[in-house]
């Protein structure tokens, strides 16, 4: 009697869990198809990981093993994308991205970060945390990233402003037009060159339509603006994926690049804007004000750990953007705090150059700090170092101004410039 009794707790038990890992499980939608999988999709950290050749296959993804590099490739019309299990960092289009999550072998099958993966190959990805499943959609914008050069004439686009030739007088044009409504909430660039010097700003597509200011920032003379719906090439945009182009005039003296706002560093955004005027509310002298935004940001955006031990380069994000997520790298941390102070009319830029340990002078690579224009010189300020340590894998808040404008010579210890980013 006790041995049936326990063969039937048995079974009960085995059900019970049986139905809540059923009720757990995570389920991808294609274009409203089922993704069928032979490792079922798993939720890690807040990502979703999938079989890379499942969701390649539905993705019209080709995927091979690098056998030497040991990661895996994906191609997808002119895309390339490799990905290193464990590693914390991706690289699509021949640019590095900083993964929430690293790939991973489970079952002898490479899982990849859904997310990653759907919008690195330009599809929408969302997450129904009550349902527990991920809907892509690959459509129209989809297959626009696919391909090779677009024309304007397929996008319907028509640029009302700038007209060919315009001069202006104030550094700054408007940008308007329209195109094709498929786009709607999609970005389209426009970037701006004179000679060496190239910034690129965006404006979002919005009932068929766009419109934003652009700045052309580095003094009077001849520029050339261009527009794209693929994202730039650092900051330029590249000929095949140009739509429209022309060249215009400034007359404006004033040197604007260090005041302006570009794809990064985005100080005229509402949020940037509304955070900087709330921390310098009171305050008197712009010393007052530097000293506000930097204790700040060093105060509430952690050190992004997961690249640490990276050696290559990682894109930032925008400087909103970074005040959504509240962690940066150092670059990330100074492309913000530009931001702010661009925001109150306060020149600000990034600069990079070598880092030395504070300890042991030991050299530990590439770093960027900012330079901040006060009382008629540029005065050094890292907030990343200022905001605290790394202690293992962990960041530990611990504000100091110790690198808030210091001595020259004792900067230069851990410090060398090598290069002011210009835009």
């Amino acid at each position: 009697m006790r041995l049936i009794i326990s063969i039937i707790i048995c079974a009960l038990s085995l059900m019970i869990t049986q139905g809540a890992f059923a009720g757990n499980s995570i389920k991808v939608f294609v274009d409203d198809v089922e993704l069928s999988t032979e490792v079922s999709p798993v939720l890690h950290d807040g990502s979703v990981l999938v079989p890379l050749r499942s969701i390649s296959k539905m993705l019209n993804a080709d995927t091979h093993w690098d056998a030497e590099k040991q990661t895996a490739i994906l191609v997808s019309g002119n895309l390339t994308i490799g990905i290193k299990p464990g590693v914390p960092v991706a690289e699509a289009g021949g640019q590095e991205h900083l993964l929430d999550v690293p790939a991973r072998i489970s079952n002898g099958r490479l899982l990849v970060p859904l997310r990653f993966v759907g919008e690195a190959l330009g599809c929408d990805v969302k997450w129904d945390a009550r349902d527990r499943k991920v809907d892509i959609h690959n459509d129209f914008w989809s297959r626009l990233m696919l391909r090779g050069p677009v024309r304007a004439e397929e996008l319907g686009l028509k640029v009302d402003a700038p007209t060919p030739g315009i001069v202006t007088t104030d550094s700054k044009i408007l940008l308007d037009g329209k195109i094709d409504d498929r786009l709607n909430g999609r970005i389209i660039y426009a970037g701006v060159s004179k000679g060496e010097f190239i910034r690129c700003q965006s404006a979002i597509i919005a009932d068929g339509q766009f419109s934003a200011a652009i700045w052309l920032p580095y003094g009077p003379g001849e520029y050339e603006i261009r527009l794209s719906i693929k994202e730039p090439f650092g900051f330029e945009i590249l000929n095949d994926n140009t739509l429209f182009k022309t060249g215009l005039t400034n007359t404006d003296p004033r040197d604007l690049r260090y005041l302006t706002p570009n794809l990064l560093i985005d100080c005229d955004s509402p949020e940037i804007v509304r955070l900087s005027q709330w921390l310098i509310a009171g305050k008197d002298s712009e010393w007052e004000k530097v000293k506000a935004i930097h204790d700040w940001v060093a105060t509430n955006i952690a050190y992004n750990t997961r690249g640490l031990n990276y050696a290559g380069a990682i894109s930032t994000p925008a400087a909103s953007r970074i005040l959504l997520d509240k962690e940066a790298d150092c670059h990330g941390y100074s492309v913000l705090t530009a931001a702010l102070l661009r925001s109150i009319g306060i020149p600000a830029r990034i600069v990079s150059g070598n880092i030395r340990s504070e300890s042991d002078g030991r050299d530990l690579g590439g770093h960027a700090w900012n330079e901040v224009f006060l009382d008629q010189r540029w005065v050094s300020i890292d907030v990343s170092w200022n905001a605290g340590f790394v202690s293992g894998d962990e960041f530990k808040f611990a504000l100091r101004h110790k690198y808030f404008d210091p001595e020259p010579q004792v900067f230069m210890v851990t410090h060398r410039r090598e290069s002011i980013e210009t835009w």
